[in-house]
């Protein structure tokens, strides 16, 4: 008996977040697991067993594979491909907001004309830090569909929040971040005129940013934020403390990643995942964020070709790709950051990238040895910002060539 597939190939672009809600809200959830012998692992909804409306089924980890339980109903499924179709496929255009965090103050405002995306500084009232080497607020505003199904959209909004907050990461001077999603807490100093209060405290910020979803863009801030010519200004290096400045190609660089096929935007995403992962990892180690810098290039790297070979060592049959991953990670970086500059530095990047990757070496700074700040132990404390540096060019570099 062929095995029916209720999944249609035109849901294929579909983020699977967003149809999961949406059976969720129309069958319900979160569902049972199903380990039914002879079918791998599925997640029946509601529930498993004879009140088992459909089965979910997560091949290659992505959700495309959606199968009748003991009662499906034909006609709720008719609704649900209805609503797909209505909600999830289509939509109303609208802009989506939220709060991100800058090493720079936000003053002024910026939109790209052709992107819709606009940086905006907060509301009058709103907390800010009292020092500029800082995280300070900003509000990020951004074309969203809104299906009309209110779960879908508040995911959309938080989602492509979270992406464009990395990939501004990417695109502005210094840090650009949203807090953890998993917030944790811990002991803090409270600094008064008085002196200071060690206080046991939660990471948040906590502040009413207005509407989320708004039909029009907002009104742009009375003053603009100033435009740097591209190259000028990825040249500069450090916190000068002035406020945010962005670069002249900001608008064509974000609807460069927009308009990446869905494939390779994925594949950028994880790379912006992990180039935001090392700023955070850094205050606790430094190896750390070296691995992850070493992982968003490649993320980016196109494998080489595979094929067999005999090892004489161990008289065995092995899978050997060429070129190997050492070989590519240093090509990426040769073909998307080219130029002489920090060569000395790079040649000990390909050096220790592997050793660090697979756990033979930590950076000295990780040791905690009694030898800080002599020649070695400065010299592999600094590579990580070596590496930060000519990663964040490859990465710019990689997005440019991809359009």
């Amino acid at each position: 008996m062929a095995v029916t597939n209720l999944y249609r190939p035109e849901w294929s672009a579909l983020d699977p977040g967003e149809l999961r809600l949406l059976l969720n809200e129309r069958i319900g959830g979160p569902g049972q697991l199903d380990l039914r012998e002879g079918d791998p692992p599925s997640l029946a909804l509601p529930e498993a067993g004879p009140n088992c409306h459909v089965r979910l089924f997560f091949p290659r980890n992505r959700l495309s594979d959606v199968r009748p339980g003991a009662a499906f109903d034909r006609a709720e499924w008719r609704a649900i491909e209805e609503e797909v179709g209505a909600a999830l496929l289509s939509g109303v255009p609208r802009f989506g907001r939220g709060i991100s965090f800058c090493s720079f103050r936000v003053e002024g405002s910026w939109r790209g004309e052709r992107s819709g995306v606009q940086i905006l500084p907060m509301m009058e009232g709103a907390p800010r830090p009292p020092v500029e080497m800082a995280e300070h607020p900003f509000i990020l505003e951004y074309p969203v569909i809104d299906g009309g199904f209110l779960a879908v959209t508040r995911y959309r909004r938080r989602r492509d929040h979270r992406r464009l907050t990395r990939l501004l990461n990417l695109l502005l001077a210094g840090r650009t971040n949203l807090p953890d999603r998993q917030p944790d807490a811990g002991w803090a100093i409270v600094k008064s005129p008085e002196g200071h209060e060690v206080v046991w405290a939660q990471r948040s910020y906590l502040v009413d940013p207005g509407e989320l979803l708004r039909d029009v863009p907002s009104t742009p801030a009375a003053k603009r934020i100033e435009e740097i010519e591209a190259g000028e200004y990825h040249d500069r290096s450090g916190h000068d403390g002035g406020h945010l400045r962005v670069p002249s190609d900001l608008d064509t660089s974000i609807c460069r990643y927009l308009d990446l096929p869905e494939s390779q935007r994925a594949r950028f995403d994880r790379s912006l995942f992990w180039l935001d992962l090392a700023r955070r990892q850094w205050g606790a180690s430094v190896s750390a964020s070296f691995a992850s810098l070493v992982t968003a290039v490649e993320a980016l790297l196109l494998r080489g070709a595979s094929h067999e070979l005999h090892c004489p060592a161990c008289g065995k049959d092995v899978t050997h790709d060429h070129p190997g991953i050492g070989a590519t990670f240093r090509a990426f970086l040769e073909t998307y950051a080219p130029g002489e500059r920090h060569q000395a530095s790079r040649n000990k990047i390909y050096a220790v990238r592997s050793q660090v990757v697979h756990g033979d070496r930590l950076i000295l700074f990780d040791l905690e040895a009694e030898t800080s700040f002599d020649p070695t132990w400065w010299n592999e404390f600094n590579l990580n910002d070596d590496l930060s540096a000519v990663v964040r060019v490859a990465l710019r570099g990689w997005l440019t060539a991809q359009n």
